[in-house]
């Protein structure tokens, strides 16, 4: 509880594949409402670590809605592409944040949310069938050719 607002967790499923929403009362949008049972405070009285602290919490906790939190959070902070990647399960959950810098070059950065190994994505797009793709890490650069069929 934080003034008149009463903020939570609910946890539903099994043991081994729980699901967590967050819930508020009276109703938040479910950033506002996860950032003020993280930190006390609502979103947009967060600072920088507040947020990085968020998205972790996010992955972890392995909210339903995690996706959509993440990309609110994004959106308000001027990011054009904002994901959680669980693709390849939870010791590969990725978080992302992306730019459209221009009408041709598309810059994403990605960092693991548990082993913290990240990426950065320079996509340039060459015409509407041709673009380049580079990937470089801390590990390993790589490109790509992509042709798109539309």
């Amino acid at each position: 509880v934080v003034g008149d607002t009463t903020v939570g967790l609910n946890i539903t499923g099994t043991l081994y594949q729980p699901k967590t929403t967050v819930f508020s009362s009276p109703s938040l949008p479910e950033s506002d409402a996860l950032s003020i049972l993280l930190t006390g405070k609502p979103l947009s009285d967060s600072g920088s670590g507040d947020r990085a602290m968020l998205m972790n919490a996010i992955a972890g906790l392995g909210v339903a809605q995690g996706n959509d939190i993440v990309r609110d959070i994004g959106q308000k902070f001027g990011f054009d592409s904002v994901g959680l990647d669980t693709s390849g399960g939870f010791g590969d959950t990725q978080l992302s944040l992306g730019k459209q810098i221009g009408d041709r070059l598309f810059v994403r950065y990605a960092v693991g949310v548990v082993n913290g190994l990240s990426e950065l994505i320079t996509q340039y797009k060459l015409s509407n069938l041709f673009s380049i793709e580079i990937t470089t890490s801390p590990d390993a650069t790589g490109g790509d050719l992509i042709y798109r069929i539309h």
